[in-house]
């Protein structure tokens, strides 16, 4: 039985090596593109594939009981990936309609909690609590009455 990695095609040491220079020059740009749009609350096309991934997780979940397919040979994957895409034309809008709501629900919370995370206190309000901890304004934690 053939092993999936068997079935790729080698890269050779210069290729490999060029190709890690490559990665390593955009790696940076990768990283601030990605930040930047996690920035972004999600767009609706994004939304929308986000549905279709779960849509197809559940069609793994439904076509592919045993759960095989992690260890499957390349023509078995393909095998169950067919199963899963003829189950999804035929009963994929069914399932569309149920998860979306709790898809898109589940998004904009993932998008406000990294949002929530990044609210840190701005440097003058840092100052200022410190200011008023060491003594030096009188304010809510130095009150004496």
């Amino acid at each position: 039985m053939k092993n999936y990695l068997n079935l790729i095609q080698e890269l050779t040491l210069a290729q490999r090596i060029k190709r890690g220079k490559a990665i390593k020059r955009k790696a940076s740009i990768i990283k601030r593109k990605r930040a930047l749009s996690m920035n972004r609350p999600p767009s609706p096309e994004k939304m929308e594939r986000g549905v279709k991934k779960a849509v197809r997780l559940i069609g793994f979940a439904v076509k592919d009981k045993s759960g095989k397919y992690k260890d499957a040979s390349p023509g078995e994957k393909e095998r169950i990936e067919k199963r899963v895409s003829t189950w999804a034309k035929k009963f994929g809008g069914k399932f569309e309609k149920r998860i979306k709501p709790k898809t898109m629900k589940k998004m904009r919370d993932a998008y406000r909690a990294r949002q929530k995370g990044k609210q840190v206190k701005t440097v003058d309000t840092a100052k200022l609590d410190a200011r008023m901890k060491s003594g030096r304004i009188i304010g809510e934690s130095n009150e004496t009455y």
